[in-house]
């Protein structure tokens, strides 16, 4: 999305201005210029942020007509919204993403957990089927890891511990679903 900018982490709502968290940790800036549209900073004119009052949501739009779609993620700060869709003009393609708030040694952490290619009208995702393409997010529960030494490498307590792919494979001796480790 963006393609100026890369893609967007977060939004967050401060009264009359919007911000739009980047990766990188910088921020685009918007002033609310009526009920629900917003002007940008000088400079991001070609991009254009929308509240959609009907799902409670914030709409970004590049000049491409690439837009991502920022939704509440439950259990969260009010005012704080994350990418939950990004959808590509003229492809009627849109990759979708979950997320989940979670406590980790004390403190308040909102991560992603899954992340779904676009799929044929037709197909229900819910329960990934013949058609859908995921990437799923794995989090270590616990902490194994005891030292700098590769022999002691190990998973850290809430930290991606693995990132995994499951799609339709027609090579299985039955074809089904499958998924299969992409990192660890």
């Amino acid at each position: 999305m963006c393609r100026r900018n890369g893609a967007s982490s977060s939004v967050t709502v401060y009264g009359s201005l919007v911000q739009v968290g980047l990766p990188e940790g910088d921020t685009i800036g918007f002033t609310k210029r009526t009920g629900t549209v917003f002007d940008p900073e000088v400079g991001m004119e070609f991009l254009k942020l929308t509240y959609i009052s009907t799902g409670g949501s914030y709409a970004m739009t590049d000049e491409d007509g690439n837009t991502v779609l920022f939704t509440r993620v439950t259990g969260t700060a009010a005012g704080k919204y994350f990418p939950t869709s990004v959808t590509v003009p003229g492809s009627n393609q849109t990759t979708t993403l979950g997320w989940e708030k979670v406590t980790v040694t004390g403190k308040e952490v909102v991560r992603p957990t899954r992340m779904m290619a676009p799929v044929q009208d037709g197909v229900n995702c819910t329960t990934l089927t013949r058609g859908c393409r995921a990437l799923t997010f794995t989090y270590a529960t616990t902490t194994t890891a005891t030292g700098t030494a590769e022999s002691a490498w190990g998973d850290y307590t809430g930290r991606v511990k693995e990132i995994s792919f499951t799609a339709w494979d027609p090579d299985l001796a039955t074809p089904a679903m499958r998924t299969v480790p992409m990192a660890r």
